[in-house]
C-alpha cells in the first residue's frame, strides 16, 4: 500500500522494466520524506503515490523521452514533472542519490563516503586554456559573421522637419 496518499488499495506494479520491484520500494520508502498531512502538520493528501511518481521519473530518465511523451499508465506528465522539480529544487533528489550511493558502498564493504576522486587530465588542461565565456566551443571566424540585416530605424529616408 502506498503511504503518501489516502489508502486506496495496493499499487499494482506496472509493465515497464524501469518500475521498482517491491523489494526496491521497501528499501527506498524509508529514505523519502513523510508528507506533512501524515504527521498532523496540515495539508492535503497527495494525489499520487510516491512510488508511482518515482516509477515515472525512472521511465523518463531511462528512456530519454520528453515529459509530455510519458505513457498514460503513469500519472499525468505535468504532475510527475512538478513532483520531480519540487524534489530537485529542495535538494531531495541529490540527498536521495547520496543516501543510496552510501548504502551501495557499504554493502560493497567500503565507507559510505568516497575518499577520493578521479579527474581526467584532458578536462584539467582544457579548463586552464579555454575561457569561461566560450564554454569550450570555438567558432570559426566566418561562422561568426552574419549577412548584414537592414536596420529599419536608420535606413528609412529622413523626413524633413519643417521647424
Amino acid at each position: 500500500m502506498c503511504t503518501a496518499t489516502r489508502p486506496t488499495g495496493p499499487i499494482e506494479p506496472g509493465p515497464y522494466d524501469t518500475d521498482m520491484t517491491d523489494a526496491e520500494w521497501q528499501r527506498i520508502r524509508p529514505l523519502l520524506p513523510v508528507p506533512a498531512w501524515m504527521e498532523g502538520r496540515g495539508g492535503r493528501p497527495e494525489g499520487y503515490c510516491h512510488r508511482q511518481m518515482l516509477d515515472a521519473v525512472f521511465y523518463v530518465v531511462d528512456n530519454g523521452i520528453k515529459w509530455r511523451s510519458m505513457p498514460v499508465d503513469f500519472p499525468a506528465w505535468d504532475r510527475a514533472y512538478a513532483f520531480f522539480r519540487r524534489w530537485r529544487e529542495t535538494g531531495l533528489v541529490a540527498e536521495l542519490h547520496d543516501r543510496l550511493r552510501g548504502k551501495v558502498r557499504e554493502r560493497a564493504g567500503r565507507e559510505a563516503e568516497p575518499s577520493g576522486a578521479v579527474i581526467d587530465s584532458q578536462s584539467v588542461k582544457a579548463d586552464a586554456v579555454v575561457g569561461a565565456d566560450s564554454r569550450g566551443l570555438r567558432r570559426r571566424e566566418e561562422d561568426q559573421r552574419q549577412a548584414p540585416t537592414p536596420d529599419l530605424r536608420h535606413d528609412r529616408p529622413a523626413i524633413d522637419d519643417p521647424t
